[in-house]
């Protein structure tokens, strides 16, 4: 995790933690966060299409 990343956590009392190594559970609810945030940041206004949060390369 870049250390920009971690300072703006810090900054806003957000506190970061790790999955688990070999329990799936853990990432899901992260997942489920990221594709919501996919769909919203399509209703925006002057989102283009193309590469988004949720693009596998």
């Amino acid at each position: 995790m870049s250390e920009h990343i971690t300072s703006v956590c810090q900054l806003r009392d957000i506190s970061i933690q790790q999955a688990r190594l070999r329990t799936g559970r853990d990432k899901g609810p992260i997942e489920g966060f990221f594709g919501l945030c996919d769909g919203l940041l399509q209703l925006l206004p002057g989102h283009k299409e193309g590469r988004t949060c949720t693009h596998k390369a």
